[in-house]
């Protein structure tokens, strides 16, 4: 699973955290995540096996410190909501 995630592409951190992402949770499983789960209702997305794939797989494309990369996949699940239509849905309310 790893060498297939790593081989999906990506220009960038940013970019191949996106389409590993995309790749792996669909949008209302996105949802329900944050990295570090602070705030219910969220879950904690760090602990998971999945998390921890997807650090490698991104780390073996793009050499980036987990640091880094954990902080990308923070960024990618804060906008989930917003995505496929969840910006256009919050706005017309």
């Amino acid at each position: 699973m790893l060498a297939r995630l790593s081989s999906l592409g990506g220009n960038s951190l940013k970019d191949t955290t996106r389409i590993i992402m995309e790749r792996t949770l669909r949008k209302d499983v996105q949802c329900r995540f944050s990295l570090l789960g602070r705030r219910p209702p969220k879950l904690a997305f760090r602990g998971t096996r999945l998390c921890t794939t997807i650090i490698a797989a991104v780390r073996a494309r793009t050499k980036m410190d987990i640091v880094d990369i954990e902080r990308c996949i923070s960024r990618y699940l804060a906008g989930a909501a917003d995505r496929e239509g969840g910006r256009r849905q919050r706005h017309d309310k």
